[in-house]
Formats: structure tokens, sequence, C-alpha cells
């Protein structure tokens, strides 16, 4: 990766107003832009957490997410338009922070005042979007990810891989001089407390495969 002095200088080599030119100096403002953006959205983040009480339904979390995504729509539609020479560089690639710093000190101000963040039937139909469309796709994505993990937790063992092949832990217990192959329903037993390079080593120790890792080297 270049760094921010190289970035600068091939732009002024390319021209910083030209299309390859602006195509550096947005990947170094990008580089600033993002640091700044994490920490206004991390800011607004505190207000937005402070709205959930007793008896009352939390706005902050669809306020949240609805912010995030478009902060995310701005940030990429600034850098399109300024490496298409459609705005210059400083507004586009800096407006999205701008706006979100204005909306973080209203917020701020709003809270400090004890009033809501948005009217009364506005959170109402905030709430009724993010149950409708986000809460949805999360709650899929949720299950997804649940199924995926119950999945990998219970999927069969391997085949034990064939002897010979180098660069494989051989697991070995002390007492029965038997080592067992990666894959190996016997391979992380409690009684195999030593660990050989590969299996002509163990042999050579005076160790032997077990039964099922045997077959495999038939």
């Amino acid at each position: 990766a270049m760094t921010q002095d190289q970035l600068l200088q091939m732009a002024k080599k390319l021209g910083p107003h030209t299309k390859r030119g602006i195509v550096f100096l947005t990947e170094y403002h990008h580089r600033l832009v993002l640091p700044v953006g994490c920490l206004i959205l991390s800011l607004l983040g505190v207000p937005l957490g402070l709205q959930a009480g007793p008896g009352r339904r939390a706005i902050g979390l669809p306020l949240g997410l609805g912010f995030f995504v478009l902060y995310y729509i701005l940030f990429t539609t600034g850098r399109v338009m300024v490496e298409d020479l459609v705005v210059p560089l400083v507004p586009g690639m800096w407006a999205p922070n701008i706006i979100f710093l204005a909306i973080a000190l209203f917020i701020f101000w709003r809270t400090d005042q004890e009033l809501p963040l948005l009217p009364e039937r506005l959170q109402h139909l905030v709430i009724l979007l993010y149950e409708h469309t986000l809460q949805p796709v999360l709650q899929y994505l949720l299950r997804l990810l649940r199924r995926l993990l119950s999945r990998r937790k219970s999927a069969p063992e391997t085949a034990a891989p064939p002897a010979g092949t180098t660069g494989l832990v051989i697991h070995a217990d002390p007492v029965t001089r038997v080592f067992h192959y990666p894959g190996c329903t016997r391979y992380n037993c409690r009684h195999c407390t030593l660990r050989f390079k590969d299996a002509r080593v163990a042999g050579k120790a005076g160790f032997k495969p077990c039964r099922l890792c045997e077959k495999t080297e038939k």
C-alpha cells in the first residue's frame, strides 16, 4: 500500500485535476475521512443509546442502523462524484462528516434538553419501518449464522490422512505407544500428550499407528 506522501506525489505527477490523478487524492482523503466518520458515528451512538427506558420503545437501534446506512450511501456517492470530476474534492469527500457532525450536535442538544429525538408520529414511523424491513433481515441472518455454527459443530470426523504426509503433527500416547493422524477420532484424546513432526519420526521413536490410522496406510 502506498503511503500518504506517495499518494500526493502520484496525484501531482498525473495532475490533480485529471481522472487518474484524482483517484490518488480521493484515496488520500479516504484514509482521513473514515476514521473521523467512525468517531462521529460513535459519538452519535451515545445519545441514541440513552433513548431506551422502561415503558418506552427503543428508537435508538433503528435510527442507529439508518444513520449507518445513510453515511455509507453519502460517502460512496461523494467519492464517486469526486472521481468523476462532478464535485470538488474536499466538499465531496468531507460532506458526509460535516452533515453527521451537525446531526450529532443537534441530537446531543435535544438529549441535553430532555426532548425526544423525533416527533412521536415520526418515531412510530421509524419503528414500523425498522420492524418490517431491517428487523426481519437481521433475524434471518442471525438464524442463518446459528444454523451454520450448528452444522459446523455436528460435522462428522474426517478420515485420517494417509501415512507419509509430511508437515502434519502426530499425537501419540506414551503409555500404549500408539500415535494418531489429524482427523482420527482419537487424535485429541487426553492421554495423547506427545507430539511428533510426522509418522516417520514417530516410527523411529518406537510408536505405531492406531488401528484406524493403520487402515489408511494400506
